[in-house]
């Protein structure tokens, strides 16, 4: 291991700068996490503030989303494998994410949650696929970098959502679209599914798509 590229730069470098399939995978993780946020960040603020609901309320929910985010991948991800795993849960996400935009009560809210959180079965799956990209040596440098991106990614994801949260729910809103933040998620996650179909249609076979998700484990709504 080069002990240059042990810290969150070189890691990232790691990530995006070698091979074409390893390279939009991270680019895909990236954007997807990133539309993710919308509902991660400020899943409470937004259920609040369009809904009224507090935090006795939304605890349930996430704790149901939660079993559904430690089952679906367990279940889903041995029978579609890694590539269509990776592609279909991003449609489903790009789906709920949309859905949770336009959702004009609860209920819908809620049913919108439950498609997102089967779609969340791409973020297991991708996170293998970059792990079994890696040099079995290399691998939890790797995962290292990774945990650096989501990081990154909190960063940007919790800042740019307060704000499109708070300009969308305002008096002042340039549209009548409270939940505009998911409709940027859900873009977020089409986008990567546009660049992960490429690399998957130009990788078709490559031995890194065969292998158990095994070890690798999801988090999300504030885990």
């Amino acid at each position: 291991m080069d002990y240059s590229e042990a810290n969150a730069i070189g890691g990232l470098n790691r990530l995006f700068g070698h091979g074409s399939l390893l390279r939009l995978a991270t680019i895909s993780l990236f954007f997807s996490s990133l539309g993710r946020m919308s509902l991660d960040a400020q899943f409470a603020n937004y259920a609040n503030i369009r809904f009224g609901w507090s935090q006795a309320q939304s605890g349930p929910l996430l704790v149901v989303v939660g079993l559904m985010l430690a089952i679906a991948p367990r279940i889903l991800v041995p029978l579609l494998g890694l590539s269509n795993s990776i592609l279909y849960g991003f449609l489903i996400a790009f789906v709920g994410y949309f859905v949770a935009g336009l959702s004009p009560t609860p209920g819908s809210f809620v049913f919108s949650i439950v498609i997102i959180a089967i779609g969340c079965t791409c973020f297991p799956a991708l996170q293998a696929l970059l792990a079994n990209l890696a040099n079995p040596k290399e691998r939890g440098a790797l995962l290292g970098a990774v945990a650096s991106m989501n990081e990154l990614v909190a960063a940007i994801g919790s800042t740019m959502y307060a704000s499109i949260l708070g300009v969308f729910t305002s008096d002042a809103a340039p549209l009548p679209l409270p939940g505009m933040q998911f409709m940027v998620g859900a873009v977020l996650h089409l986008f990567a599914w546009v660049v992960m179909s490429r690399g998957l249609k130009k990788n078709v076979g490559h031995p890194a798509l065969s292998v158990s998700t095994k070890g690798v484990e999801y988090e999300g709504l504030g885990a």
